[in-house]
């Protein structure tokens, strides 16, 4: 029987094999400053966080060493120079580091590397309960637990 529709470029995709607990290795691309930012996101997260996602880190870590580059050219110019004289270079520099600043935030949000992307509510319930029941909360905790605190 034939095949319907127009053959693919592609006659066997080939899935990718990563070694289970393996975390993701950088690219040879990358520079050393690069390479030290991306193992050390890397290993802030789950070993395997990022399978399908490298080309996001990959950007996250251009972008960070971007920022980090802007922000020593924008104190080398602001010890150097008078900011006042300049205001237009400083500006560019500046606007530059915000974008850099908000693509990063931009790539975490999609990385899901804040800290909440790792709890969901029953993850918290979990953790809730965890706690022994006599512990008191935070917002039970008084300064003075004799009971005669007048704020209370």
């Amino acid at each position: 029987m034939d095949k319907r529709g127009r053959p693919g470029t592609f006659s066997i995709i080939n899935p990718v094999a990563t070694i289970p607990g393996q975390r993701l290795a950088p690219p040879a691309s990358l520079g050393a400053d690069e390479i030290e930012t991306w193992r050390s996101i890397v290993a802030a997260m789950p070993h395997d966080w990022f399978s399908s996602c490298a080309f996001r880190l990959r950007a996250l870590v251009a972008h960070i060493a971007n920022a980090e580059f802007l922000a020593v050219a924008i104190a080398d110019f602001r010890r150097t120079k008078d900011a006042r004289k300049h205001t237009q270079e400083l500006n560019k520099l500046l606007a530059m580091l915000h974008r850099e600043t908000t693509m990063i935030s931009n790539l975490s949000q999609k990385l899901r590397l804040v800290p909440r992307a790792r709890y969901t509510m029953e993850r918290s319930r979990n953790l809730v309960s965890d706690v022994p029941p006599d512990t008191a909360r935070p917002w039970q905790i008084r300064s003075n637990p004799g009971g005669d605190d007048p704020a209370a």
